[in-house]
């Protein structure tokens, strides 16, 4: 039986990140994009001076899927949100979830 495991990013995973982040983005959607536009969203996007501040920011937390040791996805999410009209906090927004095509479903 496989073992799905989520663990918190650390900082000095970024490559890590970045490495998964690319590899997923490029199979959700490099068959409607041209590959202009492709390479411009990995190097914007996903550079990792972009990873960086992105980790940096207080209420987001980036997390990393495993299957037994091996990388097969990420998520981010966003905590302390205010998505109400009464402007309370304390919302959490699931920003981003990629899953290597070959494990998704599992």
């Amino acid at each position: 039986m496989e073992k799905i495991t989520i663990k918190e990013l650390e900082r000095n995973e970024i490559e890590l990140l970045q490495n998964i982040a690319r590899i997923t983005f490029v199979e959700s959607f490099g068959n409607q994009n041209t590959d202009a536009d492709m390479y411009h969203y990995l190097n914007q996007n996903l550079s990792l001076e972009t990873l960086n501040s992105e980790f940096e920011k207080e209420n987001s937390k980036f997390y990393i899927v495993y299957n037994q040791s091996v990388i097969i996805g990420y998520l981010k999410l966003n905590f302390d949100i205010d998505f109400s009209h009464e402007h309370q906090k304390g919302f959490i927004e699931l920003e981003r979830i990629y899953l290597l095509q070959s494990h998704q479903g599992q």
